[in-house]
């Protein structure tokens, strides 16, 4: 994996292509939906936790230290 998102757009702000912004979105909401669908809680989600591939064209949620299940946490009221 390439560099995190966080750090690839301070050093590249006006170099993105809009096609690249347009597939990093498309990602970020397949892995929120993933992220729903399997109840998971990743708890630390900011682009320093958005690795880029290598071609640039894609991402990737990564970091999942402190991330959990929603059944874990449930609680009966």
């Amino acid at each position: 994996m390439g560099p995190d998102l966080r750090t690839y757009t301070r050093k590249n702000q006006d170099k993105i292509a809009l096609e690249h912004i347009k597939q990093y979105a498309i990602s970020m909401f397949l892995s929120l939906h993933h992220l729903r669908k399997n109840k998971i809680i990743h708890a630390d989600i900011k682009p320093d936790n958005f690795l880029l591939s290598l071609d640039l064209k894609s991402i990737k949620l990564a970091d999942f230290g402190t991330a959990f299940s929603i059944d874990e946490h449930s609680t009966d009221v």
